[in-house]
């Protein structure tokens, strides 16, 4: 995910400049690669080394395996010398003395079972009813829930809802990826069980939508263009049900210091002679504009709010004048006051982290989200003060439920918030009290929704509507779905959904599902370990609070790019659930030999055919492998930044992108364990500076990586408790004319993936160190299953040979499972309910080593000329992961006859 560029361009073009290439004073040794039962290249790795550790770290040879023609590899062996035996290599004092050998293995007595029942259900439809998505959760919406599936339309996110005062009709704003619209909802139609679709408007790129939404009766509409620095008209016939675009009545908010102004919600003043347009990414202006027939679209003022992140901005309905509005400043934790004709910040009251939508229950008080903090605060609007704060999560619970937007029920005194986090809207009985005491807000039950919800109204009746920015998901593999930015972008789709006065009468019934819902160590049929009398031996403990595992000290985690399951394992049905008609390459000879060591270390160790990615593009991949989780900012955000480029990426780095309680590596440090950080820049962690390619570089041969890891390991002897390393060959370069191959690199992505294995099981390390390697996010391939579905292996001594899982887990179980191996407290909502990978461990280690497979692929460089070359000459390759229509071109490129591009397969 090479997307730091926007980020660091000129310190990346230095390092690329010097790393990319052949060269190195290590040799390339003439051999044929080793597999498991064959010579290990720890033997053959070369002549042994001379000097110090520092000498032999300091002289690390660079694979020339992108040079292509001028490079010797594949025929004569990439040389690791880090891979020699353990005999001629120096070693730090760290590694004391090691003479090859492990502990004879005790039969252990403790087992686990297998996940079944509810357990290893798939990503996709419930019997009965409801669905499951890619994290395990388990939707159930209350009531009614349509999906937006207009086919002119892909890639949505519906945002925000806005009530048409005085019609029976509503706006929603769509900002998805590549396809944004606006809507116009009828709710009669939506409550009767009709298309609850009177009209939209598609808005191609380059015009855009974001969330803001404004409504001037009788009939016009304005929608806030995000990242394109454009306030679009629309007139709405509320008689009819017709949405017409009113290019007439566009506002055109000219430049900001990053190019253009993004517009974020907007508001209007009483009168309807002003519009506020409120910043969210590049201005921290805040800028006022007329709406005066004689003046329209003339900016009035300019209000200087020291943010660049403004979430929600309102009229107080109960001020006289009609001129004082809130707004809620995500970066700074903070609620504004301002008076748009004074065009001043009056008054600013502090918050807790990422505050979002807010209500006004009275002429006193209003109430607003902090969706990083998890807790509703009640604003005493005269006095400027929080007068109390109110928990969404039970008591000492993580952050995760993300509450983010709000309605309030002015009848029946009953405030809603959307949990985005868990998909279901909290629901709190407001209790006024004499002045001036203020108001109880008390949590009286949930709703479940669908996926992510993003918006909820009060309907007139009381009901509710409520908006989701993923609906039921992508679902399983659209190979008949060409769009540009893959299968998994093309279909996401969100949804309306109705919960009638029934269900809110029965609050404790839909609590019930709600909860149900994203309990998933719960779940029916989940893995669990049992031990006799008095035996204790299981490596994984069976809690994360009596302290860390006794037999597995270290964890390296590998993280790879942009695959689903069926891409890389379709095939072959030993290993699990596979379509293989969905294979990335040409033919079954080189999709084997392209991932000749995933497919061997899956064959040998665990491989895990019901896991998912909780991401459909890296940005958010990378979000849920540093935090362990998604936050609303960042699914909100992503599709601007990857979609349509109007997002400067750098906002990844800012704390306004990160959860309340940051991210894994600050959660290990903080509980006293040792963490080294591998070229990962989200995250605000220190990186290790010597790692070859910092940050993601994938014009770096992944062997690098791995061989420089395997002198941590094997050389150097300071494997720290937790490794984390990103290794991004697998990205590609496509037809790119002059680079390696699509196949070259995911080859010699794959055999750094071995390299690292053999280096571990050929240490002392090997008998306490656990390896995971997966993929940041599925968005090149089909999948028959689910979109979402990804590649995970595990290898250790302590991981079942041999085993395919068929449990149902995520990021969020692999980080539970690293609490559990460390004896460290959750780190949010969504570790703390994963369900947790027993099943994958054995309490009788076995300590055989495993041996690397040499690359086997090799392929001209990309010729010039050639269609895909052509296609390639489009794309930015410095943002590798936001260039629509890559994945399919690598497809495309991998599916053509070998012969057609010189793609040879060695014996």
């Amino acid at each position: 995910m090479p997307r730091c560029t926007r980020s660091f361009p000129l310190v990346l073009s230095a390092l690329l400049a010097q790393l990319v290439g052949c060269g190195g004073n290590g040799a390339h040794t003439t051999g044929t690669g080793t597999g498991a039962g064959t010579t290990s290249s720890s033997s053959t790795g070369g002549p042994p080394s001379v000097g110090t550790v520092d000498d032999v770290m300091s002289s690390l040879p660079v694979s020339c395996a992108f040079a292509c023609d001028a490079c010797p590899e594949p025929d004569m062996a990439f040389s690791c010398p880090t891979l020699q035996p353990w005999g001629a290599l120096p070693h730090a004092d760290a590694c004391g003395v090691w003479d090859g050998t492990y502990p004879a293995p005790v039969k252990g007595a403790c087992v686990a079972t297998t996940p079944t029942g509810e357990a290893s259900q798939p990503t996709g439809p419930l019997p009965g009813g409801g669905v499951v998505l890619p994290d395990g959760h388990r939707i159930r919406p209350a009531g009614r829930d349509v999906t937006f599936a207009e086919p002119d339309l892909a890639g949505g996110f519906p945002m925000s809802l806005l009530a048409l005062a005085g019609t029976r009709y509503a706006l929603v704003s769509d900002g998805g990826i590549r396809d944004n619209a606006l809507r116009l909802v009828d709710l009669d139609a939506l409550a009767a069980g009709g298309a609850p679709v009177a009209s939209y408007i598609p808005v191609p790129e380059p015009a855009s939508l974001f969330y803001g939404l404004a409504w001037l009766p009788p009939g016009r509409a304005l929608a806030s263009g995000g990242g394109d620095g454009v306030i679009y008209g629309f007139d709405v016939d509320t008689q009819k049900g017709a949405l017409v675009a009113a290019p007439g009545a566009d506002i055109h908010l000219g430049m900001g210091i990053d190019g253009t102004y993004y517009a974020g919600a907007i508001a209007v003043t009483a009168d309807a002679q002003r519009l506020l347009v409120a910043p969210s990414a590049h201005a921290s202006d805040l800028r006022v504009y007329s709406l005066a027939a004689a003046t329209y679209g003339a900016q009035i003022a300019s209000i200087e709010l020291g943010t660049k992140a403004v979430f929600d901005l309102q009229r107080d309905p109960f001020d006289p004048s009609g001129t004082i509005f809130y707004a809620t400043d995500l970066a700074g934790s903070r609620l504004l006051e301002i008076d748009a004709v004074a065009a001043v910040v009056t008054r600013t009251v502090a918050l807790a982290k990422n505050p979002a939508q807010l209500v006004f229950l009275d002429a006193t008080y209003l109430a607003v989200t902090s969706a990083d903090a998890d807790e509703l605060a009640l604003v005493d609007r005269g006095a400027g003060v929080v007068v109390a704060h109110v928990p969404v999560s039970e008591q000492g619970a993580p952050h995760g439920v993300s509450p983010t937007a709000l309605a309030y029920d002015a009848v029946a005194k009953r405030l809603y918030a959307t949990l985005a986090g868990i998909n279901a809207v909290e629901v709190f009985d407001v209790t006024p009290a004499a002045p001036p005491a203020p108001p109880t807000i008390a949590p009286a039950g949930r709703l479940p929704t669908a996926w992510w919800p993003t918006g909820v109204m009060v309907d007139s009746d009381g009901t509710l509507a409520v908006l989701s920015g993923k609906g039921s998901g992508t679902g399983t593999d659209g190979k008949k779905y060409a769009w540009g930015d893959g299968n998994i972008t093309g279909r996401m789709r969100g949804s309306i959904q109705h919960v009638p006065a029934a269900a809110l009468a029965d609050l404790a019934a839909q609590t019930a599902i709600a909860d149900s819902g994203h309990k998933l160590g719960e779940l029916t049929g989940h893995p669990v370990v049992t031990c006799p009398a008095g035996a204790s031996d299981f490596p994984v403990p069976a809690d994360n609070a009596s302290g860390p595992s006794a037999q597995i000290k270290h964890v390296i985690l590998v993280v790879r790019e942009n695959k689903t399951y069926d891409a890389v394992f379709g095939d072959r049905k030993d290993l699990g659930d596979g379509d293989p008609a969905l294979i990335m390459a040409s033919d079954a000879e080189i999709q084997g030999k392209v991932w000749q060591n995933a497919r061997s270390i899956a064959e040998r160790f665990a491989n895990f055919d019901n896991f998912y990615t909780d991401a459909e593009q890296s940005i958010q991949g990378h979000t849920w492998t540093v935090f362990g989780r998604t936050t609303d900012y960042m699914e909100r955000t992503w599709l601007s930044t990857w979609g349509r480029g109007t997002r400067n990426v750098a906002t990844t780095a800012l704390a306004v992108a990160s959860p309340a309680e940051g991210g894994v590596f600050q959660w290990m440090s903080d509980n006293k364990v040792s963490v080294e950080n591998m070229g990962e820049f989200i995250g605000h962690f220190a990186l290790d500076q010597s790692y070859p390619g910092i940050v993601y570089a994938q014009g770096r041969p992944d062997v690098d990586k791995s061989c420089y890891l395997g002198g941590r390991i094997r050389l150097r002897c300071d494997l720290a408790s937790f490794t984390y390393a990103v290794q991004s060959n697998d990205h590609t370069y496509g037809g790119q004319a002059g680079q390696a191959a699509p196949e070259v690199m995911i080859a010699v992505n794959d055999e750094a993936s071995g390299i690292l294995l053999e280096a571990l099981s050929h240490s002392p390390s090997w008998k306490d160190t656990l390896l995971i390697i997966t993929e940041d996010d599925p968005q090149d391939g089909g999948d028959h299953i689910d979109l979402h579905r990804s590649l995970l292996l595990m290898a250790s001594p302590w991981v079942k040979r041999g085993y395919v899982s068929h449990g149902h887990y995520d990021m969020a179980s692999v980080y539970k499972l690293v609490a559990h191996l460390f004896g460290i407290p959750y780190h949010n909502d969504d570790i703390r309910n994963a369900m947790l990978p027993f099943d994958a461990f054995t309490s009788t280690p076995d300590y055989t080593p495993w041996d690397h497979l040499a690359r086997r692929i090799a392929a001209p460089c990309n010729k010039g000329g050639t269609k895909h070359a052509k296609e390639a000459e489009q794309w930015d390759f410095g943002d590798v992961d936001d260039q629509p229509g890559l994945s399919q071109h690598i497809m495309e490129m991998m599916r053509q006859p070998r012969e057609q591009r010189g793609i040879r397969a060695l014996p």
